[in-house]
């Protein structure tokens, strides 16, 4: 045998490349992992569905509150959706300045002086402008979309 023949280009061959490695049937790990992500996938469902349903009457309450024309029908619909997350009793008791305390202390929002004067007035005093109009359309909405859910108060 001649050296050359050993290294000669004739006994070369072409590599072999092994299959690649199959992703089908995935091993216990991706299982585990799978599941785990359909749980935890399941669980945010629920819990935005039920934050969701919870917060209606909040929607509910800022839909209505843009076809409010007036103080009186602002300061009802603010005590209705107080009653709607707070105790009953607790909240029909209140009138004038202690509601209107009650209100100011459940929200970091500050409450402008023409906001108090026109709910503690009310029925009896004079007829709001549109710019206090305006004012106390925005305290209510800042209100209604951070006050704190009866679960939260009672905290």
């Amino acid at each position: 045998m001649n050296i050359t023949d050993l290294t000669s280009l004739d006994r070369l061959h072409d590599i072999v490349v092994p299959d690649p490695i199959s992703w089908w049937p995935p091993t216990l790990i991706w299982y585990v992992i799978a599941m785990l992500t359909l749980l935890v996938s399941a669980v945010a469902i629920y819990r935005f569905r039920v934050y969701w349903r919870s917060n209606a009457y909040r929607r509910a309450a800022v839909r209505e509150l843009a076809e409010a024309n007036s103080a009186l029908a602002i300061g009802q619909l603010l005590r209705r959706v107080a009653l709607s997350c707070s105790s009953r009793t607790t909240v029909a008791a209140l009138r004038g300045a202690e509601w209107v305390d009650w209100l100011a202390n459940r929200v970091d929002v500050p409450m402008p002086e023409s906001v108090r004067e026109q709910l503690i007035e009310g029925v009896y005093g004079r007829p709001s402008s549109a710019d206090q109009l305006s004012v106390l359309r925005q305290y209510a909405s800042d209100w209604i979309q951070r006050h704190p859910s009866s679960n939260e108060s009672e905290a």
